[in-house]
């Protein structure tokens, strides 16, 4: 009888035993992979927010420079190139103000960089859903500096 209690408590101790390590290395496991996003990301690819010309935002479309920027509004999101980048889904939008696009759920480059406030009422909102999503995923790097005919370009648009 005594042999009987013996191996359940060594069963019992093995089990725990195998739990605890278990849940040890997942925890470390999780731990050092946060840590290792910390070290992955480069230097050069913080950014301290600040304004951009049209000429610079046009740099970040996943082709002249390895990051996809895409611009809102006015503000301006660090988007991953997988969806924004080179032969991507949305590469359409990236280095440039596209809220003109987003707004009117249109693909295109023609009413790119021009002032969106002149959108109908739906194409507004449709656009605020948009900048939603775009502020739920990514990092905001910084704002337009408009240039003088952002405004004048938007007036050869239907609103």
């Amino acid at each position: 009888m005594t042999l009987g209690l013996q191996g359940e408590f060594t069963f019992l101790h093995a089990l725990l035993s195998f739990v605890v390590g278990t849940i040890a290395v997942l925890f470390f496991r999780l731990f050092l992979r946060s840590r290792q996003h910390l070290v992955e990301l480069a230097p050069e690819f913080v950014f301290v927010p600040r304004g951009y010309t049209l000429d610079e935002l046009s740099e970040y479309d996943g082709v002249k420079k390895p990051l996809a920027f895409v611009s809102v509004r006015g503000v301006i999101y660090s988007c991953s190139t997988e969806m924004y980048g080179l032969n991507a889904p949305y590469n359409a939008f990236a280095g440039r103000d596209s809220s003109r696009h987003l707004g009117k759920v249109k693909v295109g480059r023609e009413e790119s960089n021009a002032d969106w406030t002149t959108l109908s009422e739906s194409h507004l909102a449709a656009l605020k859903d948009w900048e939603e999503l775009l502020r739920s995923k990514y990092v905001a790097v910084g704002w337009i500096i408009p240039s003088e005919d952002f405004t004048k370009r938007a007036e050869a648009f239907e609103p």
